[in-house]
């Protein structure tokens, strides 16, 4: 009798409202991650021979001078700080378990297809409709492997980082405290503001 008492009070979340976890974690996330990336910074600072005044006063000159490996390990020191920060949440406020995010694989093997494809016809023919309509041309091609390896593993931690952060954790915890189509827009709205700084951003992106 016991052990059923203590087992369903574990599950049940150290925080009533799913909004206000949601709410909580992403404040808590943006702290974590920044203060990891600014680490990343640091040890880049001192891996490299840079001052630290460098990345005090110009921290987007810093990484755009160093290149690809600073882009990478600076987004992995974020990553690492944003998971950290994740399952903490997960683990002692939500009380459930981090896999339950969303990497329970077995279950969604087809989606996982169905999303591969799907992501790679969209890219692919808004390439092609761009070429076509004289909006993009191809200047020039060059087959460089590393480099082409690296800005994979570039952008598999920022989106990573991005679909753990919003569509793993917050909306799993906004479905729980609102209607699953006003969740989606919220989590959805999120995503975007989180792109405000991207180049080249528009209404209509």
């Amino acid at each position: 009798m016991n052990e059923e008492v203590s087992t369903k009070s574990d599950s049940v979340p150290l925080i009533k409202y799913g909004w206000l976890r949601a709410l909580l974690f992403f404040i808590s996330a943006l702290i974590v991650s920044s203060i990891f990336t600014f680490i990343g910074m640091v040890v880049l600072a001192a891996i490299f021979g840079y001052d630290f005044s460098t990345i005090a006063t110009n921290a987007r000159d810093f990484i755009k001078d160093i290149g690809l490996p600073a882009n990478i390990t600076v987004s992995f020191f974020g990553f690492m700080g944003m998971i950290g920060v994740a399952w903490l949440f997960r683990r002692f406020i939500d009380r459930k378990s981090f896999v339950s995010l969303g990497f329970e694989f077995s279950r969604y093997k087809n989606d996982f297809l169905i999303g591969l494809i799907a992501g790679f016809g969209l890219i692919a023919s808004g390439f092609v409709l761009l070429v076509l309509l004289g909006n993009l041309t191809i200047s020039e091609t060059n087959f460089n492997l590393p480099l082409i390896l690296g800005y994979i593993l570039l952008f598999a931690i920022g989106s990573l980082n991005e679909e753990i952060m919003v569509r793993g954790y917050i909306m799993n915890n906004l479905f729980d405290s609102m209607d699953k189509y006003i969740a989606l827009l919220i989590a959805s709205l999120l995503f975007a503001v989180m792109h405000l700084a991207n180049a080249n951003i528009t209404f209509l992106s």
